[in-house]
Parts: C-alpha cells; structure tokens; sequence
C-alpha cells in the first residue's frame, strides 16, 4: 500500500464520489459514521502503529518466500473498486493474486491477502478463524466481490517464530464463508442514512483499534445525559423537550422533502424539454458545469514539497447535534 492510500481517512469524498476503504469497512458504525461526517480520528498508539509498520513490512517478505515455494502471485498493490451506488464505492488495494496455488486445486486464480501475527494472535486465529476476526470479514469480503475471486489465500506470517521455514500459515477461505455483497451493500446504505438523519448508529465494540473511541458506550460519560421524562429534568430544562420533539419532527420532515424533491427532479428531466410554463412558475433546465478542487492531483505536486493538502485545511471548534433513537 502506497503512502497516499495509507493516510486516507476510512470514509473520503472526492469530486462527488464517496469512497469507503475496504480495510476500514469492519470498523464499528459509529466509527464509519464519524468519518463519513468528517471528524478527525484520534492519534493511533505507538504500539498499534507498530503492528501496522510489522504488518506493512513482512508483506514483501512472505510474497517473496511464496514465490520461493512455487507459488506465482501478480496484481500486487491492484485496485479493488467495488461500486454500491452511482456515487459510492468501497475502495482498497489487494496483497495480490494466487494463480493456480498448490494449496487451491479447484482455483485457477485466488485473492492472495497477508497478515503478520504473533503467536498469541496465530492462536487466536487457529480456535475461531475467521470468525474471529470480522474486521478482516469485511476487507476479505468487498475485495472478493469487487475483482470477481471466489476464494481467498490467507497467508499468516509469524512474526515471532525464529525458524523462518515455519513462519508462513496458509489457509484457504472460499468465498461462501465470507458475507454477501448485499450484506456490503445494507451495512454502507445504514450509515449513508445515519448520516443524513444525523442519528448516531448503533454501538459494536471492536475487535480492532478504533479510531474514535470516544463513541463508545464503555468510554461515554454517565452521568452527562438530563432526563427529561421525570420532573426534575422537566423543571430544570423548562421547554427543552418540546423543543426536542420539534426538532426531530422537522428532521424527518425535512429527510421526506429531500427525498420527494429528487424524486421529482429526476421526473422533470425525464421530461428532456428545456423550459415549461405554468400559470405560477417557469421551469427552466440548463447544462452547466460544477467545479471541485482535485485533491489526489494537488497531493502529487504537494508531495514534492513534502506537503499535502490536508496541511492547509484549519480545523476549528464545533458541536454536532445527533439523534440517538431509544429502543
């Protein structure tokens, strides 16, 4: 993975285009939610920084022992680009490809996928597979469906295991153990609608760094939440929850206008008629041309500066009003 591709935030927007990394796709909701609203993720710990950096270097290492073996593997570092609407894709970039593997007889070609572990985590691995590890569910899942593969190589490189001959553990995993490109589909969709709610999706405590961990309800405040279905709440916070409940009817209000609103957008260009005329309006459709800044153009030339484009970007204070619906 190129360094570019590896400071993507997990969820970014580029000329219109939403993109969801297929390596953060298995990141609790929450997480997904606040990147897709925006929010800076917190510093990862050095010690997590650490694995990654492991991981990232003994890619090479055991493609190259692969190879060793016998093994052919190409599209190393390939684009996967797996499209859910016109304007929303799950994106990554593969290990590579196993063509004809001796491990896979009845798959000409497999999605070759690295992982460094230690041992404890080769044991953890070895009891639940990939059950155990949904956050790899998911990647495995959109890459698969994505480039057409129906099986996955996945090749466990050892990190703490002295012999190099004994480093590397292969499994295979077809394709039916992984979830189904509608199960991609309904998870992304649940937080595009989040989002446009402003509604904060439900918990799933991770199995993996997360990125904002504030958002989760082991790490929330207690105490910081004013009950406003008993009188205390009510005489301290006069009118407050009126105004809540009016808030959250505009909300839907709005979401339902939205919605109409393309609708029938879309009905009146079907149309293909330039202007119409009725007793109160003039519609009138002209082509025009919107304008973006293209920031994986000016990330080249920045980064032969050293710089990027998020180095000129200023953040400032702000609060998000979300909605948390009770069950």
């Amino acid at each position: 993975m190129d360094q570019a591709t590896q400071d993507r935030p997990s969820v970014y927007v580029s000329n219109g285009h939403v993109y969801y990394r297929a390596s953060a796709l298995g990141n609790c909701p929450r997480a997904l939610y606040a990147a897709r609203n925006g929010e800076l993720p917190v510093a990862v710990p050095e010690t997590i920084q650490k694995a990654f950096d492991r991981g990232i270097e003994s890619e090479p290492i055991a493609i190259a022992q692969l190879r060793a073996n016998g093994f052919t593997v190409i599209n190393e570092q390939k684009e996967s680009v797996l499209p859910i609407t016109a304007n929303i894709s799950v994106v990554g970039h593969i290990d590579g490809m196993a063509v004809r593997a001796p491990v896979l007889p009845d798959y000409p070609l497999a999605l070759l996928e690295v992982k460094a572990f230690a041992s404890s985590t080769l044991d953890t691995w070895l009891t639940h597979k990939l059950d155990g590890f949904p956050h790899y569910k998911w990647q495995l899942s959109a890459y698969c469906h994505a480039l057409g593969l129906e099986c996955v190589l996945f090749v466990i490189f050892n990190h703490d295991e002295p012999d190099p001959s004994k480093r590397l553990k292969l499994f295979k995993i077809p394709k039916e153990q992984l979830f189904n490109k509608g199960e991609i589909i309904a998870r992304i969709l649940s937080i595009e609608n989040a989002v446009t709610k402003q509604q904060l999706p439900v918990c799933e405590p991770p199995n993996f760094f997360c990125p904002y961990p504030y958002l989760h309800e082991e790490n929330r405040p207690k105490d910081d939440v004013v009950d406003l279905t008993v009188r205390e709440g009510l005489d301290a916070y006069p009118n407050l929850r009126t105004i809540i409940d009016e808030y959250v009817k505009t909300l839907a209000i709005q979401k339902q206008a939205s919605d109409m609103t393309t609708k029938l957008r879309a009905k009146i260009l079907a149309f293909k008629v330039p202007a119409a005329k009725t007793d109160k309006h003039i519609i009138r459709v002209t082509d025009y041309e919107s304008s973006s800044l293209d920031k994986e153009k000016l990330d080249s030339v920045l980064s032969n500066l050293m710089m990027k484009y998020d180095d000129f970007i200023k953040h400032a204070p702000a609060q998000r009003l979300t909605v948390e619906e009770i069950k």
